[in-house]
C-alpha cells in the first residue's frame, strides 16, 4: 500500500512506493522509485541527489568495499555504535537465527571463550538495556513465585548453576522450562520448573514453550530433583 498516495509496485517481494523525483525532493527524501527501468535495465530506487540508479551503484560500492577493507570496517564500527546501527544489527541477527536454528548454540559450545567475551562486550555497550532486562526479569520472577514456593530450594538451584559454571568454565544459567513470559502460558518460579543449562542453550530456547509431558526429568539439568513432586500448598 502506498504511504502518500502515489501508487506502489512490488518487486522481489518488497513493495516500493512509486514517486517522482520532484515529489521525493519536496518531501526531503534521499531516494525515489519510478517503477521504470534505468538505461541499464535495473528496476530499482534512485538517489535524489544524483538521480543514479542503486542497481548501477551496487557493483561500484562492492568494488570499493573490497578495495578499502579498513575504511569499511571503521564505518561498520561507527555505525554499530549508533541507535540505528544497533537496531539494524539486531534485526539482521534475528533473521540469521531464524534461518539457522541451533547454529548459535553450536557455535557457543565450540567457542565458549568467545561466547563469554561476546556477551560481556554486549553488556558493557548496553548498560541501560541490561539494567532494564534485569528489572523486568526480577519483576516476572516475583509475580510468578507463589507463596508456597520453596525459596531455599530455588536459591540452591541458582547456587548449583554458579557451581557448575566454575567447574566447567562455561556460562550456565537457570532456565524456566515453562517460560514466565509466553502468549499462551505463564510458568511458575518454583523448583520443579527450574533447570540448569548452558547460557547458549538458554539463549537458543529463549521463551519457547516446552510441553510438560516432553520435559525429561532425568536430564542432567534436573539433577537437583530426585523424584519430582508438586509443591504442597
Amino acid at each position: 500500500m502506498a504511504k502518500r498516495g502515489y501508487g506502489a509496485r512490488a518487486f522481489g517481494g518488497v513493495v516500493l512506493e512509486v514517486i517522482s523525483w520532484s515529489q521525493a525532493r519536496a518531501l526531503g527524501l534521499k531516494r525515489y522509485f519510478t517503477g521504470k527501468p534505468c538505461k541499464h535495465g535495473h528496476v530499482a530506487e534512485r538517489q535524489v541527489s544524483s538521480l543514479t540508479c542503486l542497481g548501477c551503484l551496487a557493483p561500484k560500492r562492492k568494488a570499493w568495499n573490497c578495495a578499502n577493507p579498513e575504511k569499511m570496517a571503521q564505518y561498520k564500527r561507527r555505525h554499530a555504535e549508533t541507535a540505528a546501527g544497533r537496531e539494524v544489527n539486531r534485526k539482521a541477527s534475528a533473521r540469521v537465527r531464524a534461518a539457522n536454528p541451533g547454529k548459535a548454540t553450536e557455535w557457543a559450545r565450540a567457542n565458549p571463550g568467545k561466547a563469554r567475551a561476546s556477551k560481556a562486550g554486549w553488556k558493557a555497550r548496553n548498560p541501560d538495556a541490561v539494567a532494564r532486562d534485569a528489572a523486568d526479569r526480577n519483576l516476572r520472577r516475583v509475580q510468578a513465585t507463589p507463596p508456597w514456593a520453596d525459596r531455599l530450594a530455588i536459591r540452591a538451584i541458582y547456587e548449583k548453576a554458579a557451581e557448575v559454571e566454575r567447574a566447567t568454565g562455561a556460562l550456565h544459567e537457570v532456565d524456566h522450562a515453562i517460560p514466565l513470559r509466553h502468549p499462551r502460558v505463564c510458568g511458575l518460579h518454583i523448583p520443579r520448573n527450574l533447570r540448569v543449562i548452558t547460557a547458549a542453550e538458554n539463549s537458543a530456547k529463549n521463551n519457547k514453550l516446552i510441553p510438560s509431558l516432553a520435559i525429561d526429568f532425568s536430564a542432567p539439568g534436573w539433577a537437583h530433583l530426585h523424584e519430582p513432586q508438586a509443591e504442597a500448598a
